[in-house]
Formats: C-alpha cells, sequence, structure tokens
C-alpha cells in the first residue's frame, strides 16, 4: 500500500490523512447540536480578518505607488532645479564687480517751469566712501570681518550651507516653541549680494533663493579676495559712511592702514546693525560686542596672541566724528539741497514701509540702488525761496540785534537767531519747494524745520480747518452767522470751570457784542472758535482734521481738547500738513496728502514707488471751500485783517495767520490760484517768545513778491462754483437784507443753505 507521501506524489494533490476516531454516545449528541453563538462569531471573526488583511493591503499598495509617485515627480523637480540652479550659476556674471566701484548710481529729477526734466542730484553709492584695493587694507581689518561675519568664507563657495540648514532648522523648531540660538546664514558673498540688490531687501523665500543662486554665480567668476574687497568697501558702517577707509576717517580720523586691532575690532561688529553698533551714539555697545564677537574670534583664529587680545580688550580708542564733507577730494561730500533731502525722506519711509526693514536699510537702498527718483520739484521756485532764506532784510528783522542767548543741555553758553521753514505746494499735494530753516544749508540729510520730526504749533491758523470749514460744510453757520463775543466756560488744569478763551489782548478784548463769522475770522477771535467747537464737539472736529485732512500727528486724547480750535496742540504739526490743510480752500473743497516725489523706478524700468496719480478726498463741498475762500480773504483785505501784510499788489491772495499761546511760533498759510504755501518762525531748539518785529504774513508776502512777478499772471483769480451766490445781509441780525435793513454788507453763500431773510426790519 503506498504511504501517504507517494499518494501525494503520484496524483498531484493533496491527500487527506484518514484516522480512525472512536465516537461515543455523549459525542454523537454534541455533534449534533446546532453551533453556538461562539462558533459562529469565531467564524465571523476570521471573515472580518480576511476583508480586514485584503483592505489593508490595498491602501499600502495605495500609499506605496503614491510614495512612489512622489520620488518620481521630486527627482524630476530636482533635476530641473538642479539644471536651472547650475545654468544660472555658470552663467555670465549677474553683478559686475569690476564696475561696483564706480556704484550703482541714484539719480533724483525734477521739473523746471517749461516741464522739462532737469537733474537735481546724483547719489553714487551712498554718503561718504573712499574706495581702497584690497591690497591696501591690512589682513588684521580682513581678518577682523571675516571672523566675525564669515568664519568660513575662504573655504565655502558663496553659501554656507550647514549655517544655512541650521538656521532652517532653528526656523522651524522656533514655530513649535521651540527657544534656539538664532543665528543667520548668510555669508560675506551673500550679504554683498543683498547689498547690491537693494530689491532683496524684502527678505521673502524667492528673495532668498536668488540670493543664494546669485552669491554662487558670483564665487564662480570672482576671487574671495575680489569679492572680500568689494564687501569691505560696500558696507554700511553707520552715520551715512560707507567702506573701512571711511569710517576710519570718520571715527578714528585716520586711514585704515593704520588701524589698531582694537580700532578695527569695533569696526567689524558694526554691519550686524548699524544704527545699534555704532560708535557715536552707541560707544559702549560697540564695545561690548567688540570684546565678545570680533577680539574673540580673532583670538579664537589664532589671528592675535593672547597678550594682543587683553592690549585690545582694555583699549578705549578715541571717536573723533569727522565731518567728511568737508573732504573736497570725497566725491560724495555734496551738500544736498533742501528739496532733495524731502524726497530722500520720502522715498526712504515710502520703502522702510513697503519693504519691511528699518529705516537705515531703506536709506541703503537708496544709496545703493540705482534709482530713477521723479519729483514734482520747480527748479526755479526752489532757487528763488533758498535765495530767500539767506536774505535777512526779507525777514523784516536784525538778526545780531533779535539774537538770544541761552545754555543748551551741555551746559554751553549759544546764541541764536530765529529759524524758519516754507513749504510751496500744487493744489493736488505735490511740493514744489521747500526750505527747512535759514542760513547756509552745511550738511545732508539734516534737521528739516519744515518736515520729519519737527512739529509747530499752529496757533490761529487751525480755526479754517478746524470748525470754520465744517461748520460752513454743514450747514452751522453761514457768512454772516451772528454770535456774541464772549468766552465759554471751560476747565482749567484743576478741574474748575472758569471763562475760556481771551481774546488776543486778554479779557478785556471780549466786546459781548454779536459778530459775523466774517468778522470773527477777520479779527481772529478766540471766543467764537470755541463757540463752534462746543457746538459741533471736539470729537467731530478731530475726526474732520484726522480722517478728512489726513492729519497724522495729533494725539489721540486731543480728540476731547476744545483748546483743538485755537492750536493748543500737545506736539504740534508738520508745516507740510498744515499747507496741505489748506489746499481745500483753492482747489473746490479736495484734500491731497503732500508729496516730494511722483515715481521711482529700478534700474530694470520697473516703477516700485507711485505717487503719479492721487483721487484725493472730497473734504468739503466745493461751493462751501469757495467761501471759506472768501471769507479767507478778508483776513488779507479786510480793515482789520491780521493778513494784511501777505498781500502783494495785483494778486488775488487768501491766507490765515497764527501765533502760539506764547508768541513762540508764528505762522501764516496763504492760497494763491497757482499754489498754497506756508511759513513758520520760530527756534529749533528751545521754546521763546519770537520778537516782535518779526512777521509771518510779511514775511511770506516778502518771498510772494519776489516769486509771482516773476512767474506767475497777475489777473489770475480763484473762480466760483456753480451755486455759489453774492447777497446782502443785515449787518444787525445776519439775515438777508430786506429794503428796509439800514445796514448791509455782501456776503457769499451756498444757494442751498442761506439763511432767512430779515424780519426785524420789514419782510421781503
Amino acid at each position: 500500500m503506498k504511504n501517504e507521501d507517494q499518494m501525494k506524489r503520484s496524483s498531484g494533490k493533496p491527500v487527506k490523512r484518514v484516522e480512525k476516531v472512536i465516537i461515543t454516545d455523549a459525542d454523537a449528541k454534541r455533534k449534533s447540536k446546532p453551533s453556538s453563538a461562539k462558533h459562529l462569531r469565531s467564524k465571523k471573526s476570521a471573515k472580518g480578518h480576511s476583508t480586514a488583511r485584503s483592505i489593508g493591503a490595498g491602501v499600502g499598495k495605495v500609499i506605496f505607488a503614491a510614495f512612489l509617485i512622489f520620488i518620481i515627480i521630486g527627482s524630476i523637480v530636482g533635476t530641473a532645479m538642479t539644471v536651472f540652479i547650475m545654468r544660472y550659476v555658470n552663467a555670465d556674471p549677474v553683478i559686475d564687480l569690476d564696475a561696483l566701484e564706480l556704484g550703482y548710481t541714484t539719480v533724483i529729477y525734477g521739473t523746471n517751469f517749461e516741464g522739462e526734466e532737469i537733474e537735481l542730484q546724483k547719489i553714487t553709492s551712498g554718503g561718504y566712501r573712499t574706495w581702497v584695493s584690497i591690497d591696501k587694507i591690512p589682513q588684521m581689518v580682513q581678518d577682523a570681518f571675516m571672523y566675525s561675519e564669515d568664519e568660513r568664507f575662504k573655504e565655502h563657495e558663496g553659501v554656507d550651507w550647514a549655517r544655512t540648514f541650521g538656521a532652517f532648522a532653528g526656523w522651524v523648531a522656533s514655530k513649535f516653541g521651540v527657544e534656539t540660538s538664532g543665528f543667520g546664514a548668510s555669508t560675506i558673498t551673500q550679504q554683498l549680494v543683498k547689498n547690491i540688490n537693494s530689491d532683496f531687501y524684502q527678505r521673502t523665500g524667492s528673495t532668498k533663493l536668488k540670493e543664494i543662486m546669485m552669491s554662487l554665480n558670483l564665487e564662480r567668476h570672482y576671487s574671495k579676495d575680489k569679492i572680500l574687497e568689494a564687501y569691505l568697501n560696500y558696507i554700511n558702517l553707520g552715520n551715512n559712511t560707507y567702506g573701512v577707509e571711511a569710517a576710519s576717517q570718520k571715527y578714528f580720523n585716520k586711514s585704515v592702514s593704520e588701524l589698531t586691532v582694537s580700532e578695527a575690532a569695533m569696526l567689524a561688529v558694526i554691519p550686524k546693525s548699524p544704527s545699534k553698533y555704532e560708535p557715536i551714539n552707541n560707544y559702549e555697545t560697540n564695545i561690548d560686542r567688540r570684546n565678545r564677537v570680533s577680539l574673540a574670534k580673532l583670538l579664537e583664529f589664532n589671528c592675535i596672541t593672547q597678550e594682543e587680545y587683553d592690549a585690545a580688550v582694555a583699549d578705549m580708542p578715541q571717536i573723533f566724528n569727522i565731518d567728511l564733507s568737508q573732504n573736497e577730494n570725497d566725491t560724495f561730500s555734496t551738500i544736498y539741497s533742501w528739496y532733495v533731502d524731502e524726497a530722500i525722506r520720502s522715498v526712504q519711509a515710502d520703502f522702510a514701509s513697503k519693504y519691511n526693514v528699518s529705516s537705515d536699510e531703506a536709506l541703503d537702498m537708496i544709496n545703493n540702488g540705482g534709482y530713477r527718483i521723479y519729483t514734482p520739484m520747480i527748479s526755479e521756485l526752489q532757487n528763488v525761496l533758498e535765495d530767500a532764506f539767506l536774505d535777512d532784510s526779507l525777514f523784516e528783522a536784525n538778526s545780531a540785534a533779535n539774537a538770544i542767548t541761552y545754555t543748551n543741555s551741555a551746559g554751553e553758553q549759544v546764541t541764536i537767531t530765529p529759524s524758519a521753514a516754507m513749504v510751496i505746494m500744487d493744489y493736488e499735494g505735490y511740493v514744489l519747494a521747500i526750505v527747512g530753516d535759514r542760513g547756509a544749508k552745511t550738511s545732508s540729510l539734516c534737521w528739516s524745520n519744515a518736515s520729519g520730526k519737527s512739529r509747530l504749533s499752529p496757533g490761529s491758523c487751525m480755526k479754517p480747518i478746524t470748525v470754520y470749514a465744517p461748520a460752513i460744510d454743514n450747514g452751522t453757520i453761514t457768512w454772516s452767522t451772528l454770535l456774541t463775543d464772549e468766552p465759554i466756560e471751560a476747565k482749567g488744569d484743576d478741574g474748575k470751570l472758569r471763562p475760556w478763551p481771551e481774546n488776543y489782548g486778554g479779557p478785556s478784548k471780549w466786546t459781548y457784542a454779536p459778530i459775523t463769522m466774517q468778522k470773527a475770522l477777520e479779527v481772529s477771535k478766540n471766543t467764537i472758535p470755541a463757540q463752534l467747537i462746543k457746538t459741533l464737539t471736539p470729537e467731530y472736529c478731530f475726526n474732520f482734521l484726522t480722517q478728512d485732512l489726513g492729519i497724522t500727528t495729533l494725539l489721540d486724547d486731543e480728540s476731547e481738547h476744545l483748546a483743538l480750535t485755537i492750536g493748543g496742540l500737545d506736539e504740534g504739526l508738520k508745516l507740510t500738513e498744515l499747507v496741505a490743510a489748506y489746499e481745500m480752500f483753492g482747489n473746490g473743497g479736495m484734500h491731497y496728502a503732500p508729496k516730494a516725489y511722483t515715481q521711482v523706478v529700478d534700474t530694470m524700468g520697473n516703477v516700485i514707488l507711485d505717487n503719479s496719480y492721487d483721487e484725493g478726498n472730497q473734504a468739503i463741498s466745493e461751493q462751501s471751500a469757495y467761501v471759506m475762500n472768501r471769507l479767507l480773504n478778508t483776513v488779507i483785505t479786510g480793515s482789520e485783517g491780521t493778513g494784511r501784510a501777505a498781500a502783494v499788489s495785483g494778486y488775488d491772495i487768501v491766507g490765515k495767520t497764527g501765533t502760539s499761546s506764547f508768541s513762540e511760533h508764528l505762522s501764516f498759510v496763504g492760497c494763491t490760484p497757482s499754489f498754497v504755501s506756508g511759513i513758520w518762525l520760530g527756534y529749533s531748539d528751545i521754546q521763546e517768545e519770537i520778537p516782535s518785529t518779526y512777521s509771518p504774513a510779511k514775511v511770506w508776502g516778502n518771498i510772494m513778491s519776489l516769486i509771482l512777478p516773476l512767474y506767475y499772471q497777475a489777473d489770475e483769480t480763484f473762480e466760483a462754483p456753480e451755486g455759489v451766490v453774492q447777497m446782502q445781509y443785515c449787518t444787525h441780525t445776519g439775515l438777508l437784507a430786506t429794503n428796509g435793513c439800514p445796514s448791509t454788507a455782501v456776503g457769499y453763500y451756498d444757494s442751498s443753505q442761506l439763511p432767512g431773510y430779515c424780519t426785524t426790519h420789514g419782510s421781503h
């Protein structure tokens, strides 16, 4: 008999093994019973496990297939990226270091009266710089910068991949709340690329990738010495100073070839943050980083001995702060005009906002970016204005006689004469000319009383823009509305109510008699604006100033100040803001923000900042604007007008004078049919009363008498829009006159907001 294995082999089929089994009666009974629930569950479970295994196997296959697809796509993309990067890296150099010494020249343009474009200023690679070749820079200076900023500079090929991946890992870790050292990854090559290509201040992923590729490209075409030379001559070392030679001269009054170890290390820590580590204003901060970073690295890499390190740490070099503009051989010593200063500051602020960079970095962009900056400046106006501010006779004051002496914060006795500033603007907010101070301008990007951080107390110049204009516009008052010349009650500093405000000349000048809005504005009453702001509410007037007229320098709590209407401001306004607020009185009620440039164009011809179109804001109606225009004309032409000194024979002029509470600030804003302009007189450094010989209206008139006859037609007038009418009104009631009114005058009115007719002297 064949055994089991033989049977299996012969048939090719498995053979069931047959065994003898003895079945008892009890077993038979159990076998004959139906399957229990336990057995059923067991069968179902087995079936479920089988299904699960099938599904799991299917999912696994899908995941595996997806993984393979991901790998394939990744390989294709990676290969494509590698090919692209290598082509980019191996292409012709994107940056020409051989031409870098000439710099990326930014040019600022203006216009003349014929509308022709003229060049105002070239800014070649920024600030003060004297290019010096690498062989003239001591090895110790090279080492100080190299080991402070990029210790593996000699080894990498433009990118330090270890630091790059480390920085990326740190960034990822920080997203999960893990604290890291936060070290940067930029090499000296990358920093050079970033500084040359100012577009890369927008630190997005794409710009960083492009920066990496350009760095690799740069290292493929130039030697390490050439790259280091460009870096050491190009970097910002604070205080508008670029490169190691200029910085050595400015801070230590010596050439870079004469620097000590200590001095070289002080310069080497500045690039990390020029505004934070420049040694003129941050000496101790610089010294601390010099010791911790630069000198420590020099010691670590055996560039100096322990004895030299100890001596350098103990050394505290003198800082000179040399004025490099006095260097006649420095091609960057040109002193910018007041207008160029203003244009640069405006672009600088907008760059900082657009690219989310510091003010220092924004200035670097201008200095190094090769931009074309177009401005609305009219050269003839700017020249006349700058010459006028050199002529003391136009200020109706003898400088020597009006000089005052005071003790400054350093305990020094200083003698000064009143300063001044003036802005001329067209009716769309474009600055045509600007001067920030009297006397000869001695430096670039210096303090300007016309803009920037400067604030002036506008005094009564606030009245037309705070209360009269909105009250005329919303129908609260008309030309001839009568109010009583009397104070309101207001809380003093002690919280007690008392009569407020005084008119010019003191309490005796309260007449307690009715006065028209026209007369109140002509003679500059304080009481009437106080009554109007109480009626309108300070919040309403504050919102008009900040929202409709775009004034940004008011403080939030000034929305509660009644004194807002007469110029009682905590900080004051910029002169440019004040002048822009008066645009509405000459252009049909529109407000446009002040602008000192129209466009900024990069080296590729792309417009990156554009002020060439401004739709403006309708602050008040055309009709209200013209009524206010004629009201302000009475300030110049009225028998008691406070601005009569501003009149220029033959010209239609409107405006308003302003004097701060203690005569520390004097101002006048005037409109002609061609432009709006304002002047400020005061002291830049101290709060002192201006001598009575100074008159802002007179100074404005003196300067306009030079400008208007040369460039503008004397017969130009402001044109009335439809809806404005001239009407006779009763001087006793302020209502429209009837035949019975004994005394009448002519006023201007919005025809949709006419007052009623006088009933006191008979019916109409």
